[in-house]
């Protein structure tokens, strides 16, 4: 996996040249859902101006049908990444599924009796380290990093993060910029744009989409 990071192969290079300092960068992180990561493919291919991006695709399972997916993608550059601390990897140990870690739903005392691993530090609900849950932190926090200081530490553009399981509309990279310029003008000091948000209430999709809201994270 390290090998494979350090080569920072870009397909379609040839076809779209270098980056611009401040082209759209897209970032995806792909566990092993092959179906969604297709929707989510031909979407992106949809999307105005996609041609003008890099898509970083960001892996914690190797898997050739997985690599020959993104291999296909001819309608933007690409680079592939590799989580390198995956259960894959590590499947018995750290940060995989060590045996000496406490049971999810073991009580605390319980847990101290036994002398599993943190037994004394369970979660804010009062659970333990499950290795498939862990992963996806663990991944998220590794790909930024790895992005913003060894991939692309002197690019001066955006840079957006999905999912495999997500659907981009075509006019996601206008309504991005809409946003940006938004900010310039309105919040300065906002940090973090995000696309999409989570209601707790019915809204008509009129009603969110038209929608701009500044709040503290």
């Amino acid at each position: 996996m390290n090998n494979r990071n350090s080569q920072r192969k870009m397909l379609n290079f040839d076809k779209f040249g270098s980056l611009n300092s401040n082209d759209f960068i897209i970032v995806v992180q792909v566990h092993r859902r092959v179906k969604y990561l297709k929707l989510l493919i031909e979407s992106l291919q949809q999307v105005i101006g996609i041609e003008r991006t890099l898509l970083v695709f960001s892996h914690d399972f190797y898997e050739e049908e997985i690599n020959r997916v993104i291999e296909s993608i001819l309608f933007a550059r690409v680079v592939q990444i590799f989580f390198p601390f995956s259960i894959q990897l590590f499947p018995n140990t750290f940060p995989g599924n060590d045996p000496s870690d406490c049971p999810r739903n073991i009580e605390k005392f319980a847990a101290k009796e036994i002398n599993c691993t943190n037994a004394d530090h369970p979660d804010t609900y009062g659970h333990f380290r499950e290795a498939k849950f862990a992963q996806m932190k663990h991944h998220w926090f590794w790909k930024i990093n790895f992005v913003f200081d060894e991939l692309l530490p002197d690019h001066n553009g955006y840079f957006l993060f999905l999912e495999e399981d997500l659907y981009c509309s075509p006019d996601l990279l206008h309504i991005m910029q809409l946003m940006i310029t938004f900010k310039n003008t309105t919040c300065k000091t906002c940090d973090i744009l995000t696309l999409g948000e989570l209601h707790k209430t019915f809204l008509r999709n009129n009603v969110i989409s038209r929608t701009t809201s500044i709040s503290y994270w």
